[in-house]
């Protein structure tokens, strides 16, 4: 009965380490399973990642101020003031730049005018770079008319007419009266200079009216205007 006993134990035995031996040589799981949850995984990275995109552009304009304007259409818009307030604040630091540069440049010589001109200049890139996407389109397209009055005002300067020393208008009066103009072209640097004085006069005027117009689409839309 004890041999018996001990086979059967013995049989026992070798069928538990002949099924671990299979159990070992089972796969932990199949090649499907592994694909979907690559899928799975991939799909929650996706969304993690749209979310963190959303709450960052959430984040960035979340101060933004919107207000809502009918249209001649009797539709109705939002339009983002905030955008409007700080284009006109840039604008307003653009100008400030260009009061430091021409602080202590006189209206004199040649080299005066060229300087100022480039000034201008800087301050017409300046503006160029301030963004108006998120502004409405009337306000954009005045802002841009204002920046042209600015290239205009820039292009007067740089090409006033030639201011002489004392010894270089003689020695031209000198050639012209040579010349048969017995005014030493007195008349016609006169009539230069007026033109010029002129010119410079309607500049300021389109500066001063473009932006006038960008303030009262400003105003228009709500937009708070620090004076």
């Amino acid at each position: 009965m004890s041999d018996k006993i001990k086979i059967s134990m013995d049989d026992i035995n070798n069928n538990q380490v002949n099924m671990d031996e299979k159990n070992l040589m089972q796969p932990t799981g199949s090649p499907g399973s592994n694909r979907s949850a690559k899928i799975i995984f991939s799909i929650f990275a996706i969304c993690v990642l749209l979310g963190i995109v959303v709450l960052f552009v959430l984040v960035w304009h979340g101060n933004d101020r919107s207000t809502i304007v009918s249209l001649p259409n009797g539709q109705t818009v939002a339009v983002n003031v905030t955008a409007i307030e700080r284009v006109i604040l840039l604008d307003a630091e653009a100008g400030a730049a260009n009061h430091v540069r021409e602080k202590g440049i006189e209206w004199k010589t040649n080299e005066d005018f060229i300087k100022h001109a480039q000034s201008i200049d800087q301050l017409v890139r300046d503006a160029k770079q301030i963004d108006t996407a998120q502004c409405p389109r009337d306000f954009a397209e005045a802002y841009y008319r204002h920046i042209a009055a600015w290239s205009t005002m820039g292009y007067v300067i740089a090409n006033k007419p030639d201011i002489q020393s004392e010894g270089e208008a003689m020695l031209e009066g000198f050639m012209r009266g040579l010349g048969g103009d017995i005014t030493g072209g007195v008349f016609e640097k006169e009539k230069e200079f007026k033109d010029f004085a002129k010119s410079y006069q309607q500049a300021q005027l389109g500066i001063k009216n473009t932006f006038e117009e960008v303030e009262a689409l400003a105003v228009k839309y709500g937009a708070r205007i620090s004076k």
